[in-house]
């Protein structure tokens, strides 16, 4: 014990010496310095002090160590050339500085001066062309280890797949998978979690349980993080789902992953597996669930935190029950926790969801009593809110100062002081609307122009209705069943059946079918026209 405690004194006294050593300096005095830290440390010792330097983060005294140790070696000390693991630890420091060059360098300087590189020293270069993002080396460095003698194991195999899982490459990512089977690799249960967390960024979500099938089958057990990726998995189904019923499915899915974690493998559920499902719940609209899941937790005696207490709040702000979101929002408060901008968001969307335009700018003032900065989001929907109440002015307020504290209006943005400028009848605010958006560089889209049709016609303006068509054609944008609608509707004002029918009849050129919503839009031109003759031939 004491010669160890000998050693490490001995190690620390020189690693804090060459700290003292300017950046990327050698010769003369610099030379002595080393000397003078490293004269009688053993080949061990000087591992560790090439260890200490990459932890402080520099590799490039780290590198005079290794040159020093081949200087006092030439000289006759032979005991101290650097071997491989001297220089494992110097690419080690290489790879904690993000060095992915240099550290391919001295791997390829090994064998200049006698240190063939092992498994060790390519992991280690594999791990710092991971953090560089550089799959296309690390593929090539792959390769090149079996001419070199040296067999790529689980852990060279597992990082390519880290840098896949990274990059989203799939097709890389599933070759290599490919590959350790055909090369009779050993998978482990890091092997399938990142395969699984690739398979979910890669929206592969059959072949995500695929591999977790065969994982199983492999006898390999699987730990929570493989059930977190897993449950992961089924959030982005979940949210990618066109279905109801493939959403439900996925919920069932994550549910049966949360009751298969086994406490005797000492993989209990945690806050991440507890936060997962929740992103489910919230992704298939279930808040009912979200609720339970929440119970669950604090009945077990997992701690929600702050991402906890905002999904459930956001389940609940999609399935349009923001008494509930009120309801989980003071249990936060209850909870000593600070609610972030992400519950803020989602309770002032519930709200304005709700036409409760009142608890909108409540929960707006107290986001700004408690420092919480809104951002764009906040600002939209906060916009939105304006229209269930026809505070147009409020919300052109809301747009000029979110635009002074230099937050950027996006499309969201954009579309709802339109939608306001629709149910309030301002059409000549919808124009200037338009004209901001085309500095911003936004192209508006066929909802928005709808929505520039609907002010208009609101406003029994059907010759600016027309001027936003002919805007909206000479931009290229094909209107929708829905456009067309609303600019029938805007012919109402004005009785004009004859345009109301000429524009049905462009719709079929364009092929679109109208629907009951249009037809009995032409109903009620007709009807404010008075022309029963007309109304007749909408049934034909």
């Amino acid at each position: 014990r004491g010669a160890r405690g000998k050693v490490s004194k001995e190690v620390t006294n020189g690693v804090q010496l060459l700290l003292e050593l300017p950046p990327q300096e050698r010769g003369g005095d610099v030379d002595a310095l080393y000397t003078e830290a490293l004269q009688g440390m053993s080949a061990s010792a000087l591992t560790s002090v090439i260890k200490g330097l990459g932890t402080a983060k520099r590799a490039d005294v780290a590198e005079g160590v290794v040159a020093w140790m081949r200087g006092t070696a030439a000289e006759g000390v032979y005991f101290l050339m650097p071997s491989a693991y001297h220089y494992n630890a110097l690419i080690k420091c290489y790879v904690d500085s993000r060095d992915a060059e240099s550290a391919m360098r001295v791997l390829r300087e090994m064998p200049n001066y006698g240190a063939e590189p092992d498994i060790v020293s390519y992991n280690t270069a594999l791990s710092v062309l991971r953090a560089g993002g550089k799959l296309k080396d690390a593929l090539s460095l792959l390769d090149g280890m079996a001419d070199k003698g040296v067999e790529p194991d689980t852990i060279s195999y597992n990082t390519i797949l880290s840098t896949c899982q990274r990059l989203g490459e799939w097709a890389a990512g599933s070759a290599v998978l490919s590959r350790m089977r055909q090369e009779r690799v050993a998978k482990d249960v890091v092997t399938y979690a990142t395969f699984i967390s690739l398979c979910e960024r890669c929206k592969q979500w059959d072949a995500a349980f695929e591999a977790f099938e065969e994982m199983k089958g492999a006898g390999v057990p699987a730990n929570r993080y493989t059930y977190n990726a897993l449950i992961n998995v089924c959030r982005s189904g979940a949210t990618s789902a066109l279905t109801a019923r493939v959403r439900k499915g996925y919920v069932e899915r994550a549910l049966s992953l949360l009751r298969d974690v086994e406490p005797g493998a000492g993989c209990l559920p945690d806050l991440v597996t507890y936060n997962s499902v929740l992103g489910v719940a919230m992704s298939a609209v279930q808040h009912t669930l979200a609720l339970e899941v929440l119970d669950e937790m604090e009945a077990v005696g997992v701690a929600p935190d702050i991402v906890t207490y905002s999904t459930v709040i956001s389940a609940c702000d999609k399935a349009g029950k923001y008494e509930e979101a009120v309801r989980i929002y003071d249990r936060l408060l209850a909870s000593g926790l600070t609610p972030n901008v992400i519950t803020f968001n989602s309770l002032i969307n519930g709200c304005q969801r709700a036409g409760r335009t009142d608890m909108a700018f409540e929960f707006f003032h107290q986001m700004e009593d408690k420092g919480v900065e809104p951002n764009v989001v906040t600002y939209s929907s906060l916009i939105c809110a304006c229209k269930h109440k026809d505070h147009w002015v409020t919300a052109f307020e809301l747009f000029l100062e979110m635009t002074q504290k230099g937050i950027p209006p996006d499309p969201i943005t954009y579309n709802a002081l339109l939608s306001v400028c629709q149910d309030s009848g301002q059409w000549e605010q919808a124009f200037d609307v338009l004209q901001w958006m085309k500095k911003g560089g936004i192209q508006p889209n066929v909802a928005m122009y709808t929505a520039m049709v609907g002010a208009c016609g609101r406003a029994g303006r059907l010759d600016k209705a027309l001027q936003v068509k002919e805007e909206m054609r000479q931009s290229g944008i094909l209107g929708n069943v829905i456009f067309y609608t609303s600019l029938i509707s805007a012919c109402r004002s004005s009785g004009n059946t004859t345009l109301a029918f000429s524009l049905v009849r462009e719709m079929k050129q364009w092929g679109l079918h109208p629907n009951v919503v249009t037809y009995n839009t032409m109903m009620e031109v007709c009807r404010e026209a008075r022309d029963v003759d007309r109304a007749l031939e909408v049934f034909d």
